[in-house]
């Protein structure tokens, strides 16, 4: 089972990874927190975290889809 919308934190990863999921995506923290993005992914490893930014317009949308970032 992969999950993902509304994580921020490593608690966040950690909770649902010890609870069953085998992936977790990433969404906006991918493009607001590079830094702790990749914290996430070098302590819980490549294999169980997906980078899943939402698009709209070409443009990746943030904060459930309530703000479109600059990044395309």
């Amino acid at each position: 089972m992969d999950i993902g919308g509304g994580i921020r934190t490593k608690w966040d990863v950690d909770k649902y990874l010890q609870l069953g999921a085998k992936k977790v995506c990433l969404g906006t923290i991918s493009i607001t927190d590079e830094q702790t993005t990749f914290e996430i992914i070098d302590e819980f490893g490549r294999d169980r975290i997906i980078l899943c930014p939402d698009v709209y317009n070409e443009k990746v949308a943030i904060h459930g889809w309530k703000e479109v970032s600059d990044v395309s």
